[in-house]
């Protein structure tokens, strides 16, 4: 069968190999804290339903202060106002037989540029933004996916906009598309696709990239000995019994 991968995988893999392998190989699934997404998730609904011409006040009423003043922010910006190709776009987008999947948090249109926005509210935007999976895997599923949208541009027709609220201060940062970036992306993608699936022995970074990372305790970063313990694959139980005591 063939192998699915989410923009999150990429990222997660370009950042730590062994919280990879924490998370998609051996499905740890350490639970995450709906508090963490309750703005996030929030302000985004909003915006989706207000693209629908969907009726706001009942939800508005109910809303927290906080998830109302960041959607009217982002709500009464210039990048809201912009005709809308698509919200919350879906997409699989198949890759020397992978599939990649993500979701798009709107996709709209100024004069003859097609902008793929992306609303930050909590986390920052990526740095370098022109580096990010993220950019580039929606860049390139946009452009490639032309025709299920309904459009017809050129590579340097297409910008990725992040539009981030911090402090009640909007910070939009833009990553525009050419061709060469097409075939770049499209390289890199064969060629980290290729690795992960050849890859059975997943390395640890030099230095952990992720101070808030769930697994510090049993990846071995600040315990070689424990790393050594883990890494048998018939350890499975172990691992999990490990994962377990951090949990409660």
């Amino acid at each position: 069968m063939p192998e699915s991968y989410s923009v999150n995988q990429l990222k997660t893999w370009n950042k730590c190999q062994k919280k990879y392998e924490f998370d998609y190989v051996r499905k740890l699934l350490w639970p995450a804290n709906p508090k963490n997404f309750r703005l996030g998730k929030g302000v985004h609904q909003l915006l989706d339903y207000a693209s629908r011409k969907l009726p706001l006040a009942p939800i508005l009423t109910s809303a927290d202060a906080d998830i109302v003043s960041v959607w009217q922010i982002l709500n009464d910006s210039k990048w809201a106002k912009l005709p809308i190709i698509a919200s919350e776009w879906g997409f699989s987008l198949e890759i020397q037989k992978s599939w990649l999947y993500g979701r798009i948090d709107r996709i709209a249109q100024e004069d003859d540029r097609i902008h793929i926005l992306d609303w930050k509210t909590g986390t920052g935007i990526p740095y370098p933004a022109q580096e990010d999976w993220q950019t580039l895997i929606y860049l390139y599923a946009v452009f490639e996916a032309q025709k299920e949208l309904g459009i017809s541009i050129k590579a340097d027709q297409l910008t990725f906009t992040y539009v981030q609220v911090n402090h009640n201060a909007l910070k939009t940062v833009q990553v525009p598309y050419s061709t060469a970036l097409h075939e770049q992306i499209q390289d890199r993608l064969t060629q980290t696709l290729d690795i992960i699936q050849a890859t059975s022995s997943f390395q640890l970074p030099p230095q952990c990239p992720d101070r808030f990372c769930p697994y510090r305790k049993i990846c071995g970063i600040e315990s070689p000995e424990i790393l050594e313990e883990l890494s048998d694959p018939q350890a499975e139980n172990k691992v999990k019994s490990v994962v377990a005591e951090e949990i409660f």
